[in-house]
């Protein structure tokens, strides 16, 4: 190969590698699905159908799994993922009378995979550790619908959630943005949402930013 077709080569290559890159960060900053709402100035979006009907049909569920998703050895991310989001989740849908299983789901990856769970298998007075068998098991029951709360991600342009028939993914931006995003779908769930957490000690942190 001579000088030339070396440089072509180069040039080629680095044009395919700047495709991938720009096709890699313009879908995840761009989120393409086929319906899309807004709720609060948060937008909601699915591929099954109109997100606030989704919503709330699933609203009118008897069970559901919130599953925040914790990162290893980062005790104090954890601790504003659970009480700005999860917490927010577990207190409404228990005071419209739902059996909530709050599963945190440990060392979770961005591909959705993690190590095992603790739950309280419905029970505030309960606390258990579950291998992953048996939390994919929780999660995949068909009876719940599962809100799954990953650490959010920077990378992202916007803050949004994800809304298929049987999960809710929260797909945050920044750690403020999580309550506005719980807010957000609860509001299209349950009329007393505001009522449910202006009775707990949650208020203050939710409105703060929500």
């Amino acid at each position: 190969m001579n000088k030339t077709h070396l440089v072509l080569a180069v040039v080629l290559v680095l044009i395919a590698l700047n495709a991938f890159f720009f096709t890699s960060v313009f879908l995840k900053s761009n989120p393409t699905y086929k319906f899309v709402s807004q709720s609060g100035g948060v937008f909601l979006y699915s591929d099954q159908g109109n997100p606030d009907t989704l919503l709330q049909e699933m609203g009118k569920n008897h069970a559901f799994n919130v599953a925040p998703g914790f990162i290893a050895d980062d005790g104090r991310k954890n601790s504003v993922l659970f009480n700005n989001s999860a917490m927010v989740f577990v207190v409404v849908l228990s005071v419209n009378d739902k059996n909530t299983v709050l599963l945190t789901l440990n060392d979770y990856q961005a591909s959705g995979s993690f190590a095992d769970c603790q739950s309280n298998l419905g029970d505030v007075n309960t606390s258990v550790a579950l291998d992953n068998p048996t939390c994919t098991q929780q999660i995949q029951n068909p009876e719940f619908k599962t809100i799954l709360i990953p650490h959010p991600d920077a990378q992202l342009s916007q803050s949004y959630v994800l809304v298929s028939n049987n999960e809710v993914v929260l797909k945050a931006r920044t750690y403020t943005d999580l309550p506005r995003l719980s807010l957000a779908v609860l509001r299209s769930m349950y009329e007393n949402t505001d009522e449910a957490i202006r009775r707990t000690n949650l208020a203050t942190a939710v409105y703060a930013t929500g």
